[in-house]
């Protein structure tokens, strides 16, 4: 496992902490949330990419068709 250390100033930590509180997570639980959610959108965006076309760059292509370049 590794550990992350996140730097945030008071005012957005009470913010998400407020957020995280709506939908009855703590901190920690919404950060894993929100993690576990972009590796998911990052995997399939991947995974499409790599079904959808046979290139030698993938990564360079993949990023180009999902970023406004």
């Amino acid at each position: 496992m590794r550990k992350l250390v996140i730097k945030m100033s008071e005012k957005d930590y009470h913010d998400f902490l407020r957020i995280s509180n709506e939908y009855g997570l703590d901190v920690k639980e919404k950060i894993y949330e929100i993690i576990d959610y972009y590796l998911l959108v990052e995997r399939k965006r991947f995974k499409t990419c790599r079904i959808t076309h046979d290139f030698h760059n993938l990564d360079d292509y993949c990023y180009r068709k999902t970023k406004k370049v």
